[in-house]
């Protein structure tokens, strides 16, 4: 893990690759938080030897998958990623808690769901 990056939940069975999946292997938000604002999630990652360029690949897909089915503004408000050597920084902002469960929904439901979860062994 990069300096200043933390996880929401350190247990193998969740994904490293950051606290946006933290909720696909998790229960909904209540509903009571749901009435919060934007949710803003930020962190690093390094690709693993020789998975950048698989990563890279799956992340730029999933990147064309939230687009396509029409995230963008609606849902997801900024989904940025700033490279640096060996990995990204990632930032995304969510409009409230609603929003976030609703893009946990689209990306279980992505043709592609199998390999966005094998990210999980490919960054550190």
């Amino acid at each position: 893990m990069l300096p200043g990056s933390q996880f929401v939940n350190e247990t193998p069975d969740v994904f490293r690759w950051g606290p946006l999946l933290f909720g696909l292997l998790n229960e909904p938000v209540d509903a009571d938080v749901k009435q919060g604002g934007p949710i803003v999630m930020n962190w690093s990652f390094r690709f693993k030897a020789g998975k950048e360029q698989q990563a890279k690949a799956i992340i730029h897909e999933t990147i064309q998958y939230y687009s396509e089915i029409g995230e963008y503004g609606s849902i997801l408000l900024n989904f940025r990623f700033e490279e640096f050597y060996g990995g990204y920084t990632v930032i995304q902002v969510f409009k409230d808690a609603a929003s976030f469960e609703k893009h946990l929904s689209n990306t279980k439901k992505a043709p592609f769901y199998s390999d966005i979860v094998a990210l999980n062994g490919m960054i550190e």
